[in-house]
């Protein structure tokens, strides 16, 4: 068996035929799925559902490819000609994309062929015929941590993929191949990506020298005991479980690198895999090798150098200042004051903005008439009423 540098796959009439019909590459096929070359058959089938009979029929007629790797004429291990370096994964139920999204090793996802699930393709280094299904065991115990079920039948290599048609589909051209723990695994890289297992000169042209921040604090506090942002300004804090077992060490060791890139963006490369190396030997149980701890931050600070790493942060309004040597209680009393007052202009706000509504159409609008347009009790209109008439007439 040859290894694929080129992502061969091979193309097939439609599941029910063994026969290779023609051979081409993994991304001239995700550009199928892209474009929707078989979208109508695709769209009518999601419309009637699994199981209905046209759905059936138009899913056994539409080609497939073969994902994990090309054969010589006859779709059978037996054939086997080349591995992509990939492996299929087949989700079958609803799953929110987001726990897949920023997985450095997923190399492409999207919708299946009735519209519910995902196929993804996986990078994995230095993958062989002979560790392919401890591979996938990986991936299945992995992803079963995160409530994520894969389909059986997907362990096969010879495993067929029906053509889906999804425009959203993800394609990761800066995938960073999975280090499988399996023992005597040859380190090969079947897949073109940015990522690389020495430290790249990423340092040369970015300099830092401002101290660690590990969680995200306003650049100028006034010298105030607190700030408060009525919109909110965005956030992120960094954090890592005491202990990180196997199977959630890539996804918790990426998770931190990307914060600590948004709270400090011109950290250099080398200051944060010297800190992602300490935090790996501190909470991985077993640790991950230092190629893949540099595997993980180099994907991430790739994708923060060209603005295309995505950070899922939330709004904060109360902002206490760090230098202020303030105890819990102190903290907690202020937080619980200004967020009854938050609340409070909120629901004066909310209140103004239905009374203007109603007095379109009523010439009068009463305290009564407001307890029905809202969800509040009439004590609480009865109880900001002059604010609110305030906020009414004088706004």
């Amino acid at each position: 068996m040859k290894e694929n540098p080129v992502l061969q796959t091979n193309i097939f009439q439609n599941v029910k035929t063994p026969y290779v019909l023609s051979t081409t590459d993994i991304p001239t096929v995700l550009n199928h799925i892209k474009q929707g070359t078989y979208k109508e058959k695709i769209r009518e089938s999601r419309i009637h559902g699994k199981g209905h009979p046209i759905f059936e029929k138009n899913k056994s007629e539409t080609p497939t490819f073969t994902p994990n790797g090309t054969f010589t004429k006859k779709r059978s291990l037996d054939n086997l000609e080349s591995l992509t370096g990939l492996i299929y994964l087949d989700i079958d139920h609803e799953t929110d994309r987001m726990k897949i999204h920023d997985l450095p090793f997923i190399y492409s996802y999207w919708k299946s062929f009735s519209g519910i699930g995902y196929g993804l393709l996986v990078s994995i280094s230095g993958l062989t015929q002979d560790n392919f299904r401890s591979s996938w065991s990986y991936l299945n115990d992995y992803f079963g941590k995160m409530d994520i079920n894969l389909d059986p039948h997907s362990k096969d290599i010879s495993r067929q993929c029906v053509i889906s048609y999804d425009p959203d589909i993800y394609i990761n051209n800066d995938v960073v191949p999975l280090i499988v723990p399996v023992s005597e695994i040859p380190v090969t890289n079947n897949i073109s990506y940015t990522g690389s297992t020495t430290l790249p000169d990423y340092q040369s042209d970015m300099t830092y020298t401002d101290k660690i921040k590990y969680q995200t604090t306003l650049d100028d506090y006034g010298d105030m005991d607190y700030v408060v942002i009525e919109d909110g300004k965005e956030y992120r804090n960094t954090y890592l479980p005491r202990i990180i077992e196997d199977g959630d060490r890539h996804k918790w060791l990426c998770t931190y690198t990307n914060s600590m890139l948004f709270i400090n963006p011109s950290i250099t490369f080398e200051m944060l895999v010297n800190i992602l190396y300490k935090l790996n030997n501190q909470h991985c149980h077993p640790t991950l090798s230092k190629e893949d701890v540099q595997s993980i931050v180099n994907w991430s600070f790739s994708k923060h150098r060209n603005h295309k790493l995505n950070i899922t942060t939330k709004k904060k309004k109360i902002w206490i200042n760090p230098d202020k040597k303030l105890t819990t209680k102190q903290k907690k009393s202020i937080v619980c004051k200004e967020s009854n007052k938050l609340r409070r202009k909120q629901t004066i706000s909310d209140l103004i903005v239905i009374y203007k509504q109603l007095s379109i159409d009523n010439e009068r609008v009463t305290q009564k008439l407001l307890e029905q347009h809202s969800t509040l009790k009439i004590r609480t209109i009865k109880k900001y009423w002059n604010e609110i008439k305030e906020g009414v007439f004088h706004k």
